[in-house]
């Protein structure tokens, strides 16, 4: 059996901590655009291949939860922007202990669709993997 490297365990513990929220949870490795919303997608400093992340730093991480809600729910991105801001800071690894350190959030207008518009919420937290 592979180890499990901190980086793959944040990423699994994230989308793990975000069940039970009625939002699509994507990862790096999901390959399909997914026009379903609203969803959030997690991924670790602009990393794409999973199987790189043994070789990167692993005492501190990165975690990007981008969401993206559609734009005539305002309310529903701010209690998805804090329920998963919440999650996300008390998050508990399946295989290390993870620290959250800091967070930020924001919530931006984006018009990248060409049919309709949405809110995206980059929600950013650092976390100290503790061995």
């Amino acid at each position: 059996m592979e180890p499990i490297y901190p980086a793959v365990d944040l990423l699994l513990s994230a989308q793990a901590s975000l069940t039970g929220l009625n939002l699509l949870v994507l990862l790096p490795s999901d390959e399909e655009d997914n026009l379903a919303f609203p969803q959030v997608t997690l991924q670790l400093d602009n990393v794409t291949d999973t199987s790189q992340l043994k070789f990167i730093s692993q005492d501190q991480l990165t975690l990007h939860a981008d969401l993206y809600v559609d734009h005539d729910s305002y309310g529903d991105a701010l209690n998805l922007q804090q329920a998963i801001t919440d999650r996300l800071k008390s998050l508990v690894g399946q295989n290390y202990p993870f620290m959250a350190l800091h967070y930020s959030s924001r919530i931006l207008t984006d018009n990248s669709l060409q049919d309709r518009t949405l809110f995206h919420v980059p929600i950013l937290v650092d976390y100290q993997v503790n061995y």
